[in-house]
């Protein structure tokens, strides 16, 4: 029988609704209903698509990444470097992606999110 972990569950249509799946299993992992979509279509967003309370009170950040072909290093950067612009502080950001797991992207990833916190700035985490 199929678990959650072994289903291959197709990619969401568009953005929007990767968005919105996101943020309704965020809530449902985190208890926190207070977790909102950031602004509405045309509008800057700073890299973050969706913000609010994780399970501990901790304000974050999510970045959503529906893309086709793996997600690399660069574009993980680009995202953080964006979410420094945004208006209010996080805690950390998580970039949710529809690609495979990578152990190579997530180890650098992790490098980064390390050497951030070390400087005062929010963790990164896919």
């Amino acid at each position: 029988m199929p678990t959650i972990h072994s289903m291959k569950i197709p990619i969401p249509k568009d953005w929007q609704e990767f968005e919105s799946l996101v943020r309704d299993a965020m809530i449902l992992r985190w208890n926190s209903p207070n977790l909102q979509k950031n602004g509405r279509t045309g509008q800057a967003q700073q890299g973050v698509d969706v913000w609010g309370p994780d399970e501990i009170g901790r304000r974050v950040g999510i970045q959503c990444k529906r893309y086709k072909d793996p997600l690399v290093m660069k574009d993980v950067s680009e995202e953080v470097a964006e979410t420094e612009k945004f208006k209010g502080k996080f805690s950390a950001l998580f970039i949710a992606t529809t690609t495979d797991h990578d152990s190579t992207l997530q180890a650098k990833v992790r490098q980064l999110s390390d050497q951030r916190v070390a400087l005062g700035k929010f963790a990164v985490s896919m």
